[in-house]
């Protein structure tokens, strides 16, 4: 089998950024263009998401994940990686005297005032990353998970923009999602040019 085995998924992810940065693919927090910031914030969920009932259960999300300090641990440690790059960004912001063009982006729900879905509220999401997408101003944060074509506003525009097929009740070619032309869109919109 050609199929490569990782000792745990941390180890997974690694090899996955070192793969990247050899093909010249870019994944890290970037200003993409003079005061333009583009930020994927690496998250998983924690179980104090559920405010209602914020302690671990015996149920496993997500057998295939394998993390070296535990499911409780992973969101943890992607927030201290986050962290890192917020502070570079913040201090270029504060040395610039403008915040500029935030957009940021999450596999997992950053506040708990989206809905879940159908998806397991303690398996959805980390209360941790709003305070994160805050300090560096962020206008448009993008997230998925739930696979809920949706648009929430708390200062911070929250959209998700499923590309997922039918099964989920989108189409069968989805379009992209344009939120930057020139500048921030204030509606992002469907984009069908590739």
């Amino acid at each position: 089998s050609t199929k490569k085995k990782f000792q745990d998924s941390i180890c997974k992810l690694l090899a996955m950024y070192d793969l990247c940065d050899a093909i010249g693919v870019e994944m890290m927090p970037a200003e993409v263009m003079k005061n333009v910031y583009v930020v994927p914030m690496l998250a998983w969920w924690s179980c104090t998401f559920c405010r209602g009932d914020p302690r671990p259960d015996d149920c496993v999300y997500d057998s295939f994940c394998k993390w070296p300090m535990g499911e409780e641990g992973a969101h943890k440690y992607f927030l201290q990686w986050n962290d890192v790059f917020i502070r570079k960004i913040e201090q270029q912001q504060k040395q610039r005297g403008t915040n500029g063009e935030v957009i940021s982006f999450s596999h997992f729900l950053p506040t708990d005032d989206l809905p879940c879905g159908g998806a397991p509220v303690k398996a959805s999401g980390c209360l941790e990353l709003e305070p994160q997408i805050r300090r560096i101003a962020g206008q448009l944060h993008i997230f998925g998970h739930t696979h809920l074509n949706m648009v929430y506003n708390n200062g911070i525009r929250y959209q998700q923009h499923s590309l997922m097929g039918p099964e989920y009740g989108h189409g069968h070619q989805a379009k992209f999602l344009k939120c930057f032309d020139g500048r921030l869109l204030a509606e992002p919109r469907s984009h069908t040019v590739y």
